[in-house]
C-alpha cells in the first residue's frame, strides 16, 4: 500500500529545505546600510547560480587566499616591528 502525500505538504517541505540552504548573512555581513544589504543580495545571487562543484571549488580557493593574506599580513607586521627597533 503506497502512502498518499498531500502536494501542499511537499511544497512546504521543499520550501523549508530551500530556506535551510539559503546563505545567511554572518556577523561580517550584518550591516544596516543600504550598501551592505545590496552586497549581501549580490553575493547570494552569485552563489545561487553556482552548482555544488563550483561552490566547493570557490570555497577552497577563498579559504586558501584568505590564509595566504593572513600570513602575509602577519609577516608584514613583524617586518615593520623589526625595522622600528
Amino acid at each position: 500500500m503506497s502512502r498518499v502525500v498531500c502536494p501542499h505538504a511537499v511544497v512546504r517541505q521543499q520550501a523549508r529545505r530551500d530556506r535551510a540552504r539559503t546563505v545567511r548573512p554572518s556577523a561580517i555581513f550584518a550591516c544596516n546600510s543600504h550598501w551592505g544589504r545590496t552586497m549581501v543580495r549580490e553575493i547570494q545571487h552569485l552563489i545561487g547560480q553556482m552548482d555544488e562543484t563550483e561552490r566547493r571549488t570557490y570555497l577552497a580557493e577563498s579559504l586558501f587566499l584568505n590564509t595566504v593574506k593572513y600570513e602575509n599580513d602577519k609577516l608584514e607586521a613583524y617586518m615593520r616591528k623589526l625595522t622600528k627597533t
